[in-house]
């Protein structure tokens, strides 16, 4: 796959997430990821952006910013918003977890994500939520 890179910001709303969703799911066709892969890695950005709408009480007229970096057979996410502030630790520890499922400490979202997706890791930085998601594509997992 080619090094390229996609930076969007997006209203806080589902129309929002959707869009993104949407969004991502044509620059990874035009990179040739692999069908499947680019279905499941759609579905990890829509549930990352419903989950903070849902969640994190982000202003409606708020924007969430997404970077997308394809580099080789690694594709790096990163959605950033300015929504409540999780429990890193925990969310974090969750998420590093092989077997993350719903256990009913944390939702179906994040246990998708995690499935989905090689490393999912949470930070806050300078008041913002950063979320960073990594896989590897076209059949390199």
């Amino acid at each position: 796959m080619q090094a390229a890179n996609l930076s969007l910001s997006v209203a806080a709303t589902f129309e929002g997430a959707r869009d993104a969703a949407h969004s991502v799911r044509g620059f990874l066709d035009a990179l040739s990821v692999l069908p499947r892969e680019a279905a499941l890695l759609e579905l990890a950005v829509a549930e990352s952006l419903n989950n903070i709408i849902e969640h994190a009480s982000c202003d409606p007229r708020s924007s969430v910013d997404l970077h997308v970096d394809a580099q080789g057979d690694r594709l790096r996410m990163v959605v950033v918003d300015e929504g409540l502030r999780n429990d890193p630790d925990g969310l974090n520890n969750f998420m590093s977890r092989p077997d993350a499922a719903h256990d009913g400490s944390s939702g179906l979202g994040i246990a998708l994500i995690r499935r989905i997706m090689d490393l999912v890791y949470y930070a806050r930085q300078q008041h913002r939520n950063v979320l960073t998601m990594v896989a590897r594509v076209n059949g390199q997992r």
